[in-house]
C-alpha cells in the first residue's frame, strides 16, 4: 500500500511522468511489470526469472526504458561540465 501511495503522489505531482514497477510472482517464479501513468496503465507484461530475479528485473527494466525512449516517452537530460574540478587559481 506503501507504494501505491508513493507512486500516486509521484504521478499527481509530475503528470508526465511513467512508473515503472515490478512484483515477484512466487507461484509462478516469474515477475509481473506494471508501467503507469497518472492516466492509468499503459501495459503490463510478465517474464520468468531464470536463476536470478535480479537479473531478471534488471534485463527487462533495461529493455523497458529502451522502448520508452525510442517511443519519446522518456526524457532524459544530461549535464556535463567540461572542467569539473576547476580550481580559482
Amino acid at each position: 500500500m506503501l507504494r501505491e501511495v508513493a507512486t500516486g503522489a509521484l504521478v499527481c505531482d509530475l503528470p508526465d511522468c511513467v512508473v515503472l514497477r515490478y512484483d515477484l510472482d512466487q507461484l509462478r517464479r516469474g515477475l509481473r511489470r506494471v508501467l503507469s501513468t497518472a492516466s492509468g496503465v499503459l501495459e503490463t507484461g510478465r517474464r520468468g526469472l531464470g536463476a536470478c530475479a535480479t537479473c531478471a528485473v534488471r534485463d527487462d527494466a533495461l529493455a523497458t526504458v529502451s522502448a520508452l525512449a525510442a517511443r519519446a516517452l522518456l526524457a532524459c537530460e544530461t549535464r556535463i561540465d567540461s572542467s569539473p574540478y576547476q580550481s580559482d587559481r
